[in-house]
């Protein structure tokens, strides 16, 4: 899509969130004066480098005023995204100021500091490296990266800090006796000089700090600055995906209408990954800031979008709007997928029959996961161990939208839109400042206000107890209807886990497509092509060893055939009503 055709989409898209004003009132907060706030105290942080052979080590001086009574709990990184022991990364933490105490709190992330009351607290630590081995997957960056090259961290992972998680602090952190060729970038600014920003300790931990030999681009986005930092090699150019970000992020800002943020950083690093395995991907949303990890053979193809645009997308679902944890992952993740897509078949990034094929794709795994009928809490318990529960809220979230979308828009005439309910949740979030109700209570009621189905049932049946998504047949708008077809399910055949461990073929099943092709229990893997779990349609291929020499074997990871819905098009269906639908343009001639 031109950048003109993207202008005329944000235009058009603001004309209607005007005229519905009337339509779909604004969620309005009780009136309260809140008490006033006191000044923030100042953290003052300065970090250098201590290089140790091929190793390079945090050395980190924190400095803040201490309270009237003499005593603070010290917080030290401890867990993040269902990562534990970031501590053990600190090292030599000691108070440096007058009669100052450090001593073991309740657990082993936590320090009483005791100290003359009001006097300036100086403390000092260093952080290392836990990490060893390969960076191939996405968890390795959540814990600190450091070394000689250049530097990645995330800031739950590195700061210690005073106090409650949420009390606003004026921060300030410099970087200091760096070498003058190393690029510096945060989620708060660029360079080594001290930037002060205020912030909660949540805040700055849920950041990005990278440097070394990081090669920023500075991009302008509706007016606002965004800078891209990304190190390595890449199949696409440096210049390539700043203009992708800067596309998505444009397109996301104007759908929300919204460009408060002063500052915005996104990275990018690449993964690695041995010859015979496929490196995970992912990326986080944090605060001002999106960190993508992503395979270095990675191409830029509808997989790096989708991670980028998700991501972005959480700058407003999941922060500005008040929907945290996996409890609520139906709404900050399913929903978050749901429009992903959307906007970048609007963007002109994916065409609307890729768009229904990608769909369909997300129908089927959720209809095929035996993972699909968890409830609510067992999901919140599992999300960050199990990778199958943790699919879940993604793709019923998503499938729960859409139904919300057709129903909405079929009791008021298609005058208004889900589009128009998630604006107005995030300006509720905006008028309840700080008090305002989680939005899982007040989406629903946005809903019914705009004319919307009561969605509570879904909330209780589906998301609660584990009940499936039953997909509007109309849900994909006028041009597509619900169909039922045979596809086959998800079966590999054999162990994984043997394989990825052993390098051995363990546990086959009789009659499997992998067996048929020729593997057999006990076989020596010597190598394997990239295995994407419940993935059908692409072929795995390995080699193996037996008594027979070494040869390859290929084959399609399917199992039986199975029923389930998809959405296929209406012969001779109004194509601009379809368009209309799915908030695109009309089709140039």
């Amino acid at each position: 899509m031109s950048t003109r055709t993207l202008c005329r989409l944000c235009v058009c898209l603001g004309r209607l969130f005007l005229c519905l004003a009337l339509l779909c009132p604004v969620f309005q907060a009780d009136a309260q004066t809140p008490p006033p706030a006191p000044a923030p105290s100042a953290l003052a942080y300065i970090v250098q480098p201590v290089f140790d052979g091929p190793r390079l080590l945090l050395d980190i001086d924190l400095s803040y005023p201490g309270n009237a009574d003499g005593t603070d709990i010290l917080h030290l990184p401890h867990r993040f995204a269902g990562l534990d022991n970031l501590d053990s990364a600190i090292i030599h933490l000691a108070a440096l100021s007058p009669n100052t105490r450090l001593d073991t709190a309740q657990t082993s992330s936590l320090r009483t500091v005791t100290y003359p009351p009001g006097q300036t607290v100086h403390l000092h630590y260093q952080v290392v490296q836990q990490h060893a081995g390969p960076l191939d997957t996405p968890d390795a960056y959540y814990r600190p990266l450091l070394n000689r090259t250049y530097f990645h961290f995330l800031g739950a992972a590195v700061w210690a800090y005073p106090g409650p998680a949420n009390t606003p602090h004026a921060v300030s952190i410099a970087w200091q006796n760096w070498p003058a060729a190393w690029t510096i970038a945060h989620s708060f600014g660029l360079g080594p000089a001290p930037q002060p920003f205020l912030a909660t300790p949540y805040q700055f931990q849920e950041a990005v700090y990278v440097g070394g030999d990081f090669r920023l681009l500075p991009l302008i986005v509706r007016g606002k600055p965004v800078t891209v930092a990304l190190r390595g090699h890449w199949p696409f150019s440096d210049t390539r995906f700043a203009q992708m970000t800067s596309q998505i992020l444009a397109q996301e800002r104007a759908f929300w209408q919204d460009d408060d943020f002063p500052t915005y950083l996104v990275t990018l690093l690449p993964l690695e990954a041995t010859p015979d395995e496929a490196a995970d991907s992912g990326g986080l949303e944090l605060t001002r800031s999106v960190a993508l990890f992503q395979p270095a053979k990675q191409k830029e193809d509808d997989a790096l979008r989708y991670v980028l645009a998700h991501e972005l997308f959480h700058a407003w679902n999941a922060d500005k709007i008040n929907a945290s944890g996996p409890a609520s992952a139906w709404l900050s993740e399913g929903l978050t997928d749901y429009y992903t897509r959307l906007l970048l078949l609007r963007g002109g990034f994916l065409s609307l029959d890729d768009y229904v094929k990608a769909w369909n794709k997300t129908l089927a795994d959720y209809m095929l996961s035996p993972a699909s009928r968890t409830p609510q809490a067992k999901v919140a318990a599992l999300f960050f161990s199990d990778p199958d529960v943790g699919k879940v809220p993604y793709r019923q979230g998503a499938l729960l939208a859409a139904n919300w979308n057709a129903a909405l828009q079929r009791a008021t005439g298609g005058r208004v839109s889900l589009d128009d309910v998630l604006r107005r949740l995030l300006a509720a979030s905006r008028a309840q400042s700080g008090v305002s109700a989680p939005s899982t209570t007040l989406l629903p009621a946005l809903l019914r206000q705009c004319g919307g189905p009561d969605i509570a049932p879904d909330l209780a049946t589906v998301v609660q107890n584990g009940g499936l998504v039953a997909p509007d047949p109309n849900a994909l708008g006028p041009g597509y209807t619900l169909q039922t077809r045979r596809i086959p399910a998800y079966e590999l055949g054999f162990d994984i886990q043997a394989l990825l461990r052993d390098k051995t073929i363990a546990g086959l099943r009789d009659g499997s497509a992998a067996e048929g092709a020729g593997l057999r229990e006990g076989q020596r893997v010597l190598g394997f092509s990239p295995i994407v779990p419940g993935d059908t349609g692409q072929p795995i291929e390995i080699t193996i060893q037996d008594m027979s020499g070494t040869r390859s074997i290929s084959f399609y990871p399917q199992g039986a055939r199975v029923a389930v819905p998809q959405y296929a098009p209406i012969k001779g269906a109004d194509k601009a009503l379809t368009r209309a639908w799915f908030g695109l343009l009309p089709a140039s001639r």
